[in-house]
């Protein structure tokens, strides 16, 4: 079986714990997993951050395409274009939610939130166990970062409100902010906000970094608090799998898929979350990653899926 991936922030010489975004640790962990299946040959197409795709350089022999960008890149790209060229493979997706509209649809979609599409298989909190580790938790307390590029109506990033409202415990507990661009790039800004003059004397910050140093950085905690509204929240999977009490505002985060799945509990007023975090930490280890999927296993069940069609046809 060929496969061909198209996704973002592809690179062929960082290794999966140097990657840098949630996106770029999907694309190669799935590569890793479909290359140790004997029967499957796979190729990569990056997109994304102003790329532009490459319809002339497509294997014109593959049995497979599957798209895991962003949802707004589907629209942009000619599928019709793409299938021909490609010699009239199957598409699937794997993004955080089915493809709902458009001119083009996948043949079958894999997304993270419980939707009751027929035409989409859910895959529960994917992730990479083997970079997660068991560790004992600290009083420590990690701050999201913010997204100030949300519909500001909407008032749905918390960030400097719930930092404000945090600085009660500054006392009790140890307090980190991610802070969303590093500082190593010379990016100081999220958006226009410049997210390190917000934090306070007594937090520490924790630049945008590998996924390997961020998950060593943010080990120890016991409390990782939602700050702005996520259409699926990587981060959040990163954290409960490892035993992390993740707490979020109410509505910030979807219900089918995380707060349900990985029983999260929600605040809506400052005395609601200083109760939450000096409330007592159940060990959550096992129970949590267990409710995860290896991207191995992810890799399995879209190959299960496409010998299901080839049966069927």
């Amino acid at each position: 079986m060929n496969i061909l991936i198209i996704g973002n922030h592809v690179s062929d010489t960082v290794p999966l714990e140097g990657m840098n975004h949630c996106f770029s640790v999907m694309v190669r962990a799935l590569r890793e997993a479909f290359e140790a299946m004997p029967h499957v040959s796979v190729s990569l197409q990056s997109i994304g951050y102003e790329q532009p795709f490459r319809y002339d350089v497509l294997p014109n022999d593959l049995d497979l395409i599957l798209f895991c960008g962003y949802i707004k890149e589907w629209y942009e790209l000619d599928w019709g274009r793409i299938r021909r060229w490609a010699g009239e493979p199957l598409v699937y997706t794997l993004l955080e939610v089915p493809i709902t509209g458009g001119e083009w649809y996948p043949d079958h979609g894999f997304c993270f939130v419980q939707t009751g599409d027929r035409w989409a298989t859910t895959i529960h909190a994917p992730c990479v166990k083997s970079l997660y580790r068991n560790v004992p938790k600290e009083n420590r307390i990690v701050i999201d970062h913010g997204w100030p590029c949300i519909i500001p109506q909407l008032q749905s990033d918390w960030t400097l409100q719930i930092s404000e409202w945090l600085t009660d415990l500054k006392d009790e507990y140890a307090i980190t902010r991610i802070v969303k661009y590093g500082k190593a790039k010379g990016l100081y800004h999220n958006h226009g906000m410049d997210e390190p003059a917000t934090v306070k004397p007594h937090e520490s910050m924790l630049f945008q970094t590998s996924v390997g140093k961020y998950l060593a950085a943010t080990d120890t905690a016991e409390t990782f608090v939602v700050t702005h509204t996520e259409s699926y929240g990587h981060s959040v999977i990163d954290m409960a799998a490892r035993g992390i009490r993740v707490v979020a505002p109410k509505g910030f985060l979807p219900e089918r898929g995380l707060v349900d799945h990985f029983d999260i509990p929600t605040f809506e007023t400052k005395d609601e979350l200083l109760a939450l975090v000096r409330s007592p930490v159940e060990a959550r280890w096992n129970h949590m990653i267990d409710r995860c999927t290896d991207y191995a296993d992810v890799a399995r069940i879209i190959d299960d899926h496409f010998k299901g069609e080839g049966d069927a046809g």
